[in-house]
């Protein structure tokens, strides 16, 4: 019975999470675009999406669908220019990030700009897309320098059943390139939940809890010692790379 009611609650919360970004799209934004212009506006879109997740979490926990844990935000001190990696078991891990840092930057794929409910939001945030080629690079180093913390998952997408993490090597790149600190966030799921194999309505009729802790943040000089000087930037990105990847494996 409480599996039917799960699933219940599934398509009631995608459902609302839809309409809510409808609104935010077709009534708030246009409202902050009358006030606010340029960086200004973009920061404003980015606060209202981080409350609007607040409130998405704070209602599935009140009625008891989903719960959530967050561990070792006290790392994160007054950190900026920072890149953020996690891994990615679910649908719901950028939502769920991002409803703890306001103004986080996300690199997203190209395909969200093709959603109806997402497409608007993405936009006003200015969130990097990941189909600018060459101009991405140049675009993370950028607003990294100026004090961005951006959001990655280094899989691409959700993590297999399998549970193994494939890590693809352009945020190593990035980070070395802009010598700047990464935060090590790893997120895990209680039960099977929107994991890439799973249909929305498979559910467990288990207490769903998220847990979403800071293991820790590299320093730059701490990155420098995890790769060699006299290799080539592609070799130690991939260095990089595999050694992070063998950390989350080992965390999860």
């Amino acid at each position: 019975m409480y599996r039917f009611w799960q699933q219940c609650l599934t398509a009631f919360y995608f459902t609302l999470f839809g309409i809510c970004a409808l609104l935010l799209s077709w009534l708030w934004l246009p409202l902050l675009a009358l006030v606010y212009k340029g960086r200004n506006r973009t920061l404003a879109a980015r606060k209202s999406i981080y409350y609007g997740f607040k409130l998405f979490w704070w209602l599935a926990h009140h009625i008891g669908f989903m719960h959530t844990h967050l561990e070792g935000q006290d790392k994160l001190g007054s950190h900026q220019g920072m890149l953020v990696i996690a891994n990615h078991p679910t649908y719901l891990d950028y939502v769920l990030i991002a409803s703890c840092y306001p103004y986080l930057d996300c690199l997203i794929k190209e395909q969200i700009l093709h959603k109806p409910t997402l497409k608007f939001l993405a936009k006003a945030a200015d969130y990097l897309v990941n189909s600018e080629g060459g101009e991405l690079l140049e675009e993370s180093l950028s607003r990294l320098k100026n004090g961005e913390n951006i959001l990655m998952f280094p899989e691409g997408t959700r993590t297999p059943a399998s549970g193994e993490l494939k890590f693809k090597h352009g945020f190593a790149s990035i980070a070395l390139r802009a010598g700047c600190p990464i935060c090590l966030i790893t997120v895990r799921c209680s039960v099977p939940f929107l994991a890439k194999s799973l249909k929305w309505y498979n559910v467990t009729g288990k207490r769903i809890l998220f847990t979403v802790k800071v293991e820790k943040i590299l320093l730059p000089e701490e990155i420098s010692q995890l790769v060699l000087p006299a290799h080539s930037a592609y070799q130690q990105a991939r260095s990089l790379t595999k050694q992070l990847e063998q950390y989350f494996q080992q965390k999860l």
